[in-house]
């Protein structure tokens, strides 16, 4: 179960917490918490949301971005196993999903993407193409890195980077993000 506290959704099931990763990547779901706790508090009138089963994933949105579902338009970061030994992979994007402000999700996509695409180089480092996908997918622009957690001392290390790329995407999309909501509002 999944519930929404003070703008924050929380896991409240300790067994989904369990399956939701497994061996040394389960530490990344605490710290994805903790994460979703330090972006309410840096971000006033910014939502965190995360899935059932709870993972290390996470959205970030405002309240009018549709978002309240998990499927309008968000900041989304997280990491997954990759491979054995500790092999994983982070991404940090911005998506536009079904239902998104207006409910013309391809509209509100090529919209971003223009808006986005003119303002490139406010984007954080090693960010991808615009549209990289292309329309049909929800990514308008995204961060992947990869990573090695031998143990659980790395865990910060990485959760840190997807902090940065996150903040940084953040500062860099929501003016734009903002505009073309209301745009389509009009």
């Amino acid at each position: 179960m999944t519930t929404l506290f003070m703008g924050f959704m929380r896991r409240d099931d300790p067994l989904l917490h369990k399956i939701a990763m497994s061996g040394r990547f389960e530490p990344f779901v605490d710290a994805f918490q903790a994460l979703g706790e330090r972006l309410l508090k840096d971000s006033p009138g910014w939502e965190v949301r995360f899935e059932t089963p709870p993972g290390a994933y996470l959205h970030l949105s405002k309240p009018n971005w549709g978002d309240d579902n998990m499927d309008g338009v968000h900041l989304e970061a997280y990491v997954s196993e990759t491979g054995e030994g500790g092999r994983g992979e982070a991404v940090v994007a911005l998506h536009c999903e079904k239902g998104c402000p207006g409910g013309d999700r391809e509209s509100l996509i090529t919209a971003l993407a223009q808006r986005v695409q003119s303002a490139c180089e406010e984007l954080p480092k090693g960010t991808s193409p615009v549209l990289v996908r292309g329309v049909k997918d929800c990514t308008v622009v995204e961060s992947r890195f990869a990573f090695f957690v031998p143990d659980e001392s790395e865990v910060r290390l990485v959760v840190d980077s997807v902090e940065d790329k996150l903040k940084g995407l953040q500062r860099a999309v929501a003016p734009h993000v903002d505009a073309v909501i209301e745009e389509l509002r009009r």
